[in-house]
């Protein structure tokens, strides 16, 4: 029986034995084909690998805004950290500042974004 605390229960595997091999299902109903003894976890990232990672995410979506074919969206600066896509600068209208932002969100897997463009009203 599973653990409760504060009326959560634990997470802990199930097995199933339908196959003959046993199977482990995850905590999220998932069914893992690795035991758990197998299973490898790269705790050798450092942080220098994960600046270098952001560092790379940046220029991809610079060349994405420069590519966009919008010429207010070259100007953007982006940056990419902390699980944040921040975009900073000037555009004259709020088509382009949401333009900016959709072009990035196909992109932008597992970030969120943090649009911080101003809209120059004339």
């Amino acid at each position: 029986m599973p653990y409760v605390a504060a009326g959560v229960a634990s997470r802990t595997p199930q097995t199933s034995q339908s196959s003959g091999a046993a199977k482990r299902f995850n905590g999220d109903g998932h069914l893992d084909t690795e035991s758990a003894s197998t299973r490898v976890f790269n705790s050798t990232d450092t942080s220098e690998d994960r600046a270098t990672e952001d560092c790379e995410k940046a220029d991809l979506f610079r060349q994405l805004l420069a590519d966009a074919g919008v010429r207010e969206l070259r100007g953007l600066r982006v940056e990419v950290g902390d699980g944040l896509l921040r975009l900073y600068g000037r555009v004259p209208t709020f088509y382009a500042k949401q333009m900016a932002q959709e072009k990035l969100r196909p992109y932008s897997i597992g970030l969120k974004i943090d649009n911080r463009v101003i809209v120059d009203l004339p």
